[in-house]
Protein backbone atom coordinates (compact mmCIF):
# COMPACT_ATOMS: atom_id res chain seq x y z
CA UNK A 1 0.00 0.00 0.00
CA UNK A 2 1.18 3.66 -0.62
CA UNK A 3 2.01 5.90 2.24
CA UNK A 4 -0.02 8.48 0.57
CA UNK A 5 -3.11 6.72 0.03
CA UNK A 6 -3.20 5.40 3.48
CA UNK A 7 -6.84 5.65 5.54
CA UNK A 8 -4.44 7.59 8.70
CA UNK A 9 -1.33 9.28 9.40
CA UNK A 10 0.24 10.63 11.80
CA UNK A 11 1.79 14.41 11.24
CA UNK A 12 3.54 17.26 12.56
CA UNK A 13 1.74 20.64 12.37
CA UNK A 14 1.87 23.65 14.03
CA UNK A 15 -1.48 25.86 15.52
CA UNK A 16 -2.13 29.49 16.64
CA UNK A 17 -3.37 29.10 20.28
CA UNK A 18 -4.87 32.47 21.92
CA UNK A 19 -3.94 32.28 25.75
CA UNK A 20 -6.41 34.92 27.87
CA UNK A 21 -4.31 36.10 30.65
CA UNK A 22 -6.42 34.40 33.77
CA UNK A 23 -4.20 30.89 32.33
CA UNK A 24 -0.96 32.28 32.63
CA UNK A 25 0.98 31.02 35.76
CA UNK A 26 2.52 27.56 36.37
CA UNK A 27 -0.21 24.98 34.53
CA UNK A 28 -0.10 27.64 31.30
CA UNK A 29 1.42 24.52 29.25
CA UNK A 30 -1.31 22.42 30.47
CA UNK A 31 -3.69 25.57 29.62
CA UNK A 32 -2.38 25.63 26.42
CA UNK A 33 -2.76 22.07 25.29
CA UNK A 34 -6.03 21.67 26.44
CA UNK A 35 -7.45 24.43 24.09
CA UNK A 36 -5.07 23.05 21.41
CA UNK A 37 -6.75 20.01 21.56
CA UNK A 38 -9.92 21.63 21.67
CA UNK A 39 -9.71 23.47 19.03
CA UNK A 40 -8.49 21.01 16.47
CA UNK A 41 -9.64 17.45 17.43
CA UNK A 42 -12.36 16.19 15.22
CA UNK A 43 -11.67 19.89 12.84
CA UNK A 44 -11.07 19.61 9.04
CA UNK A 45 -7.53 20.15 8.30
CA UNK A 46 -6.37 21.68 4.95
CA UNK A 47 -2.95 22.93 5.67
CA UNK A 48 -0.06 22.80 2.85
CA UNK A 49 -0.33 18.92 1.29
CA UNK A 50 -2.51 17.71 4.40
CA UNK A 51 -6.59 17.06 4.11
CA UNK A 52 -8.46 15.04 6.23
CA UNK A 53 -9.78 15.46 9.71
CA UNK A 54 -7.98 15.48 12.91
CA UNK A 55 -9.09 12.57 14.63
CA UNK A 56 -6.73 12.56 17.65
CA UNK A 57 -4.38 15.70 18.65
CA UNK A 58 -1.55 15.92 21.33
CA UNK A 59 1.55 17.40 22.37
CA UNK A 60 4.36 15.05 22.07
CA UNK A 61 6.44 16.43 25.02
CA UNK A 62 4.64 19.11 26.95
CA UNK A 63 7.84 20.70 28.12
CA UNK A 64 9.07 20.62 24.70
CA UNK A 65 7.35 23.98 23.06
CA UNK A 66 8.39 27.27 24.24
CA UNK A 67 6.02 29.58 25.27
CA UNK A 68 8.33 32.51 25.88
CA UNK A 69 7.61 34.01 21.86
CA UNK A 70 3.79 35.47 21.57
CA UNK A 71 2.61 38.34 20.48
CA UNK A 72 0.54 40.28 22.80
CA UNK A 73 -2.99 40.96 21.97
CA UNK A 74 -2.75 44.97 23.17
CA UNK A 75 -6.55 45.28 23.45
CA UNK A 76 -7.50 42.08 25.32
CA UNK A 77 -4.31 40.94 26.90
CA UNK A 78 -3.88 37.49 25.52
CA UNK A 79 -1.09 36.36 24.02
CA UNK A 80 -1.06 34.05 20.63
CA UNK A 81 1.28 31.28 20.35
CA UNK A 82 2.59 28.84 18.08
CA UNK A 83 2.18 25.34 19.23
CA UNK A 84 3.86 22.70 17.18
CA UNK A 85 1.97 19.36 17.62
CA UNK A 86 1.11 15.67 16.57
CA UNK A 87 -1.96 14.66 15.08
CA UNK A 88 -3.87 11.39 13.66
CA UNK A 89 -5.35 12.55 10.65
CA UNK A 90 -8.14 10.65 8.61
CA UNK A 91 -8.04 10.38 4.88
CA UNK A 92 -10.77 8.56 3.23
CA UNK A 93 -9.79 7.76 -0.04
CA UNK A 94 -11.82 5.84 -2.51
CA UNK A 95 -12.78 2.09 -1.75
CA UNK A 96 -12.17 2.25 1.73
CA UNK A 97 -14.35 -0.21 3.73
CA UNK A 98 -15.58 1.02 7.55
CA UNK A 99 -18.33 0.19 9.91
CA UNK A 100 -20.41 3.15 10.36
CA UNK A 101 -23.56 4.45 12.23
CA UNK A 102 -26.55 5.72 10.81
CA UNK A 103 -27.73 8.75 11.94
CA UNK A 104 -29.91 9.75 9.06
CA UNK A 105 -33.00 7.37 7.10
CA UNK A 106 -34.55 9.49 3.69
CA UNK A 107 -36.45 8.39 0.63
CA UNK A 108 -33.36 8.99 -1.07
CA UNK A 109 -30.85 7.17 0.96
CA UNK A 110 -29.16 6.55 4.05
CA UNK A 111 -26.63 9.14 6.23
CA UNK A 112 -24.13 7.46 8.54
CA UNK A 113 -20.99 8.66 10.24
CA UNK A 114 -17.39 7.08 11.25
CA UNK A 115 -16.21 9.45 13.73
CA UNK A 116 -15.98 12.81 12.09
CA UNK A 117 -16.74 11.53 8.88
CA UNK A 118 -20.62 11.87 7.24
CA UNK A 119 -21.24 9.15 4.33
CA UNK A 120 -24.51 9.07 2.39
CA UNK A 121 -25.53 6.22 0.73
CA UNK A 122 -28.34 6.60 -1.79
CA UNK A 123 -31.35 4.19 -2.37
CA UNK A 124 -29.67 2.68 -5.59
CA UNK A 125 -26.43 1.79 -3.24
CA UNK A 126 -28.15 -0.44 -0.42
CA UNK A 127 -28.27 -3.39 -1.95
CA UNK A 128 -31.09 -5.92 -1.06
CA UNK A 129 -32.48 -3.09 1.22
CA UNK A 130 -34.97 -1.74 -1.48
CA UNK A 131 -38.37 -0.68 -0.03
CA UNK A 132 -38.01 2.43 2.23
CA UNK A 133 -41.75 1.71 4.46
CA UNK A 134 -43.96 4.48 6.50
CA UNK A 135 -41.63 3.57 9.84
CA UNK A 136 -38.66 5.03 8.03
CA UNK A 137 -36.47 2.82 7.44
CA UNK A 138 -35.43 0.62 4.60
CA UNK A 139 -36.18 -3.04 4.83
CA UNK A 140 -35.14 -5.84 2.41
CA UNK A 141 -37.19 -7.02 -0.62
CA UNK A 142 -37.13 -10.90 0.73
CA UNK A 143 -36.81 -12.61 3.84
CA UNK A 144 -33.40 -14.62 4.32
CA UNK A 145 -32.72 -17.66 4.38
CA UNK A 146 -34.15 -18.10 7.99
CA UNK A 147 -37.19 -16.16 6.90
CA UNK A 148 -35.97 -12.74 8.54
CA UNK A 149 -36.61 -9.79 7.02
CA UNK A 150 -33.98 -7.33 8.06
CA UNK A 151 -33.81 -3.47 8.19
CA UNK A 152 -32.12 -0.24 7.92
CA UNK A 153 -33.13 2.25 10.96
CA UNK A 154 -31.75 4.88 13.31
CA UNK A 155 -28.79 3.33 14.80
CA UNK A 156 -28.02 0.13 12.75
CA UNK A 157 -24.12 -0.36 12.07
CA UNK A 158 -23.58 -1.12 8.21
CA UNK A 159 -20.25 -1.32 6.76
CA UNK A 160 -19.41 0.86 4.01
CA UNK A 161 -17.33 1.18 1.21
CA UNK A 162 -16.73 4.53 -0.06
CA UNK A 163 -17.50 5.05 -3.94
CA UNK A 164 -16.78 8.91 -4.33
CA UNK A 165 -14.93 11.35 -2.55
CA UNK A 166 -14.55 15.13 -3.18
CA UNK A 167 -13.55 17.40 -1.37
CA UNK A 168 -15.44 20.84 -0.20
CA UNK A 169 -14.96 23.81 1.46
CA UNK A 170 -15.76 22.58 5.18
CA UNK A 171 -14.28 19.32 4.83
CA UNK A 172 -15.03 15.97 2.45
CA UNK A 173 -18.48 14.75 1.10
CA UNK A 174 -18.39 10.73 1.47
CA UNK A 175 -20.64 8.99 -0.66
CA UNK A 176 -20.67 5.17 -0.41
CA UNK A 177 -22.52 1.82 -1.11
CA UNK A 178 -23.60 -0.95 1.02
CA UNK A 179 -22.69 -3.54 -2.19
CA UNK A 180 -20.62 -6.32 -2.52
CA UNK A 181 -18.49 -8.28 -0.36
CA UNK A 182 -18.50 -8.16 3.74
CA UNK A 183 -20.44 -5.26 3.24
CA UNK A 184 -24.01 -4.48 4.71
CA UNK A 185 -26.00 -4.44 7.68
CA UNK A 186 -23.62 -5.08 10.57
CA UNK A 187 -25.63 -4.74 13.94
CA UNK A 188 -28.92 -3.74 15.00
CA UNK A 189 -29.74 -0.92 16.94
CA UNK A 190 -28.57 -1.32 20.39
CA UNK A 191 -32.02 -0.41 21.99
CA UNK A 192 -33.15 -3.92 20.97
Amino acid sequence: MCFEKMFYEVKNLSCMVDVAPMHFGPMIKGAVTKMLVEKVQWSWIDHEAIEGFAVHAYVPDIGSYDLTKGKIDEDTGSVQFNVKYNAIVMRPQEHDVFDALVTGIEQTGVVCQYGPLYVFVPYSCLGDFKEYDAAGQWRQEEPDADGVTESIRLGSVIRVKATQVKKTTKGMDVFGTIEGDACGLIADPIDE
